[in-house]
């Protein structure tokens, strides 16, 4: 038995020696068991690199494994029945579990132990005590050695959980760390491990766990080979210092010797491997000149100008994975292989994740070499989804949580309308859904309401044993089993499946395997729970947490999809082979050095106790900034051509970020290297692929750089593709519009509506479309809307005055004590004819209908008074009407189209006046809307005219008397507050509340109008009906041109796309497509009557 390191810095052949050497003595010795151990996350890639190198392809008699495959290769040899082995939400679970049992012996930790992440945290450093093979008896011995503080009582509790955990699954289970002990117990017994060659490659060192295994290997193995990664020159056999580059390359090599005296084995010399710039960087002086003095005392610049190291400054990470991509695209179009490019970073979290966004888009294989949190699966999102709505009790949004994964067993348009009723009819709480569906809502047919029904059915049938679970006294057994029960009844498994083979099928590779990973996870974290705490009771509530919190805890690994891949990794964990170009992304600061804490359980203070009193744990935070110097080295010696360090100027959230120290280190050894910013980089970096052109244009569609890239990607023949999208993109757009044919099948030859459909077509044609072609409108939400307080209020109005003239009353002579009760009477039998169930539902409904009662009250108030001063009384409330093409020649449209027009007129009030009959035209209003004639002219404003020409109608049939339209008002609904002095009379307050109640439109002046409203005579009235007629047609005949494209009004800074609920729906933007909107300026209302005389004169 003997031992041979071999030594040599990053990149100077160790790995190389070692397989070929490997290699060959397996060809030359086929009975010869070869044993390669590497890290687990090495071994796929290794055991490639044996078989590559193979001349024969096949590596007969040379296993590559990891400690852990090792055990189980053993295990097997020797038939020894493997137990369950916990990983890391097994064993928090068992913390979890001797928590609750053992809470009232802590005395510390359990002032922490409810905080989040802090069981993680025991659970990390109970983990750490099996590594570095700390006993039970060493720990109470040192208890007896500390004084009592606080240490001492962290590591009173901590003693406790181990030796409980301990005792747990002594005979169940099995931790991965213990997997070394029991292979160290029964490895003289192994036919597979006793005269083989071992070799250890890409161990930096070992912990104690490992060398106790190694005692009992080394004496049975015939040669033992080790690659250490250290320099040569120094004085590698002696202890080094912390602060050291190969300080911890060092302390292997002392563990080594350790172990070889311990054992009696031979130590052979050393095989020492030629300098790096002579091999791996002989014709690259940039990284040999790196690799050379980074991190050491001596510094040798190289003062030439190199290109194999480069910097780049960007904006943000975001535009560094841009920036990656576009080079990775470049370097592809040189004639590299993707395998041969790599990506690190010291922060996978955040740079996993942007780059497999840009890499998606780009389209490149690649493999995030990180296990991957499931938290934002939809498979997890089912799972929370049904937890959360039957603890809920099928809350809105527990239930839709759950069904809007994708994954339930209603398809989209079933949840849709299943969402839409539970809206509309306020559904509510298990026993709503558990009887069918009897309340029709407005706006539902009974027919829809069959069918929502049979959804309903559908929705409820695999629930029924998760439902049954929610009983306080049920197991954790049960409540997983309900669970799983209701997950087969949705076929989850098989709906997984054909999920991840469709993203196979799309190229989403590591998405796909992430799916067909899933739901295994997933079972065997139910499993474990049922095994380690299936027999206790447990809350709903709690089951919940539980669960939530092992989700938030699994992770899925995966494997490359193929060879030719680009792997993102870390720093420290991804192991690199033959990368021509490294990429190493957010080398900022916060990120280098890492931010460490070290753990909740114990400080860097309290570790180096513990050390001083022969308790070895892993480093602490202070030695893992030289630790992570060492892993940094490595790392950027992997690349072999060229190394490419990004750093953001920004965070993702905007705020600023400064360089690390590794970019200022660098330059001090390569001091011509420029720092590429983003302004000085090619401007079409980013441009270098399709999809990248596409996604550049849907997110800065209006910048003015479009003609930059219309120009570069002219001179370009190989961007014609993407040319093809810039110019569809920033190109003129054609007149949207409708066949006559499409016309009359859309909106039908005849077009019905109310006036207010054609003001919306004059504000807009495309919103028009939207509202009354595709028939899209806001959902009912169940909720008391502002037009259903119009409703109520018209509604309460008309019969108000129904039942003041019944009672042989005017509005200025009723008694104010009826007038009130009148008017509470009118409101509630107004609420109560709606049927609207919710109006009742909550206090602020109840609160809304209340100040309803009082608007109401007050309007009854000021139809008296206007009553009195304007001599005007209510003739006819609420009263419709409807033209006809038949019977009015202005609704013949073009192309044999034709109109309907109907409406209601709110209020129509009269006032004999000798010879004639004065009527005015009220429509009530609860906002501030006043009556604009510049918006008559341009047709959005021809409600009121139009009502007056009907309500001139409807009184012809009635009044015998000439009719004169006296004007045209808005009433606004609401109870104004006043300010009043002390010394104001009742009535100086009510002149003061009837002056805000005023009527506000067009028409002739007296005590009942707002003075502000400007003065229209009789001759004015009639021109602006006249013109609101014809520009009710002129609409009509627009309409049926078919013109859809947006056309947008625009008076001063007020846009009619400011308050659209389709906004987000038209793709209209104002920027850049301001031809289409339509500038009109506020003119002099002489100045407007006079365009109107003009237009009917011209008749256009």
């Amino acid at each position: 038995m003997s031992l041979q390191m071999i030594l040599g810095k990053a990149g100077s052949g160790k790995s190389t020696y070692l397989y070929n050497k490997i290699i060959e003595e397996a060809a030359k010795n086929p009975k010869q068991t070869y044993l390669v151990l590497v890290p687990e996350q090495f071994t796929l890639s290794t055991q490639q690199e044996f078989v590559f190198r193979s001349s024969k392809q096949c590596i007969m008699n040379i296993d590559v494994l990891s400690f852990e495959r090792l055990a189980y290769r053993v295990f097997e040899e020797l038939g020894i029945e493997n137990k369950t082995v916990l990983d890391d939400i097994g064993k928090t679970l068992l913390i979890r579990r001797i928590v609750r049992e053992h809470g009232k012996e802590l005395k510390v930790l359990k002032r922490n132990i409810d905080r989040p992440g802090y069981l993680d945290q025991v659970k990390s450093l109970l983990t750490e005590f099996s590594q570095y093979h700390v006993k039970e008896e060493e720990l109470t011995r040192t208890l007896e050695q500390l004084e009592e503080g606080l240490l001492y009582y962290k590591l009173k509790d901590l003693t406790m959980i181990y030796k409980e955990f301990n005792s747990i699954i002594r005979d169940k289970y099995q931790t991965p760390e213990g997997l070394l002990m029991l292979l160290h117990d029964v490895a003289h017994k192994s036919a597979l491990l006793k005269d083989a060659v071992v070799c250890f490659d890409g161990y930096t060192g070992f912990t104690p766990v490992q060398r106790v295994f190694l005692e009992a290997l080394l004496p049975m193995v015939k040669i033992m080979y080790v690659t250490v990664l250290v320099d040569p020159k120094e004085e590698y056999f002696k202890p080094g210092q912390p602060h050291e580059l190969f300080y911890l390359s060092k302390k292997y090599i002392q563990s080594l010797i350790r172990l070889a005296n311990q054992t009696g084995t031979e130590i052979l010399d050393p095989v020492i491997m030629q300098e790096p710039g002579e091999r791996r960087f002989k014709n690259h002086p940039g990284l040999a000149a790196l690799e050379r003095s980074i991190f050491q005392k001596k510094c040798q610049p190289y003062v030439e100008k190199q290109q194999d190291v480069q910097i780049a400054e960007l904006l943000s990470p975001e535009k560094e994975a841009t920036f990656v991509a576009s080079r990775i695209y470049h370097y592809r179009q040189k004639g590299l292989r993707y395998q041969e490019m790599a990506v690190v970073t010291a922060n996978p979290e955040l740079y996993g994740e942007v780059l497999s966004r840009e890499f998606e888009r780009a389209g490149f294989p690649f493999f995030l070499d990180q296990k991957k949190k499931v938290t934002l699966n939809a498979f997890v999102e089912v799972v929370e989804g049904l937890l959360e709505m039957i603890e809920e009790d099928f809350s809105y949004e527990g239930v839709f949580r759950y069904l809007k994964t994708g994954f339930s067993n209603l398809n989209e348009e079933q949840v849709e309308k299943l969402e839409n009723y539970c809206l509309a009819a306020r559904v509510r709480g298990g026993k709503s859904y558990s009887m069918p569906f009897a309340y029709q809502p407005y706006g539902f047919e009974a027919e829809e309401l069959d069918e929502i029904n049979e959804i309903r059915e559908e929705f409820l049938a695999p629930l029924h044993s998760l439902m049954g679970a929610r009983k306080a006294e049920n197991t954790v057994r049960m409540r997983a089993e309900a669970l799983f029960t209701c997950l087969e009844a949705l076929k989850m498994e098989d709906k997984l499946e054909g999920f991840s083979q469709s993203l196979m099928e799309k190229g989403e590779k590591q998405k796909a395997m992430e799916y067909a990973a899933i739901y295994s996870g997933v079972v065997q974290m139910f499993e474990r729970y049922v095994a380690l705490m299936g027999e206790e009771t447990m809350a709903f509530n709690e089951f919940r947490k539980l669960v939530e919190a092992g989700l938030e805890a699994t992770k899925v690994a995966t494997i490359p999809a193929g060879r030719d891949c680009i792997i993102i990794g870390d720093i420290e964990r991804t192991r690199l082979a033959h990368i021509k170009v490294l990429f190493f992304v957010g080398v900022s600061e916060g990120t280098l050095p890492r931010i460490s804490t070290g753990s909740i359980c114990l400080n860097q203070k309290e570790r180096e106790t513990l050390d001083q009193m022969d308790i070895e744990l892993a480093a602490g935070p202070k030695e893992r900034l030289f630790v992570e110097q060492f892993y940094l080295y490595m790392v950027m010696a992997k690349a072999e051509q060229k190394l490419i360090l990004t750093y953001p100027t920004q965070t993702l959230t905007g705020e600023g970020k400064n360089p690390a120290y590794l970019i200022g280190a660098i330059r001090e050894i390569l001091p011509e290297t420029e720092i590429l910013k983003a302004d000085s980089l090619p401007s079409m970096e980013q441009y270098f692929h399709e999809k990248a052109a596409l996604s550049y244009l849907l997110e800065h569609r209006q910048e003015a750089k479009s003609q930059e890239i219309s120009a570069y990607l002219k001179k370009e023949p190989e961007f014609a593709g993407q040319f093809a999208l810039f110019a569809t993109a920033f190109g003129e757009k054609k007149e949207d519009s409708l066949e006559t044919s499409q016309v009359a099948e859309l909106f039908g030859e005849e077009i019905s509506g109310s006036v207010s459909r054609l003001e919306t077509f004059a504000g807009c044609r495309r919103r028009h479309f939207l509202e009354y072609g595709l028939l899209l409108s806001e959902r009912n939400t169940g909720k008391l809307t502002m037009i259903d307080v119009g409703t109520i209020f018209h509604g309460a109005m008309e019969r108000y005055v129904r039942s003041m003239k019944e009672q042989g009353y005017q509005p200025d002579t009723i008694p104010v004590p009826l007038r009130d009760k009148l008017v509470e009477k009118a409101v509630l039998d107004e609420v109560a004819e709606l049927n609207q169930t919710y109006l009742y539902e909550n206090a602020r409904n109840n609160y809304q209908i209340h100040r309803l009662t009082t608007i109401v009250k007050r309007a009854a108030w000021a139809m008296g008074k206007q009553a009195k001063t304007g001599g005007f009384v209510p003739d006819k409330l609420e009263k419709k009407f409807l033209f006809t093409a038949d019977k009015e020649q202005i609704l013949k449209l073009q192309k044999d189209f034709r109109m309907k027009l109907k409406g209601k007129i709110d209020r129509i009030d009269i006032k004999t006046e000798g010879d004639s009959c004065r009527y005015r035209v009220i429509d009530y209003k609860s906002g501030n809307k006043e009556l604009n004639i510049n918006q008559v002219l341009s047709g959005e404003q021809l409600q009121l005219l139009t009502y007056a020409y009907a309500a001139k109608k409807l009184l012809n049939k009635e009044q015998e008397k000439p009719l004169v339209l006296d004007g045209v008002y808005y009433y606004h609904l609401k109870d104004p507050l006043v300010e009043a002095k002390g010394t104001d009379t009742d009535e100086e307050i009510d002149k003061k509340l009837f002056d805000e109640l005023r009527l506000t439109g067009a028409g002739g002046e007296d005590d009942s109008v707002k003075k502000a409203s400007r003065e229209f005579g009789e001759e004015e009235l009639h021109l602006m009906e006249e013109y609101t007629l014809h520009k009710l047609q002129s609409l009509g005949n627009e309409l049926v041109e078919g013109k859809l494209s947006p056309n947008p009004v625009k008076r001063k800074d007020a846009l009619t796309c400011d308050y659209c609920p389709y906004r987000t729906s038209c793709g209209f933007e104002e920027e850049g497509q301001a031809d289409k909107v339509r500038l009109l300026t506020e003119e002099k209302p002489e100045e407007v009557l006079q365009k109107m005389k003009d237009t009917l004169e011209k008749g256009v």
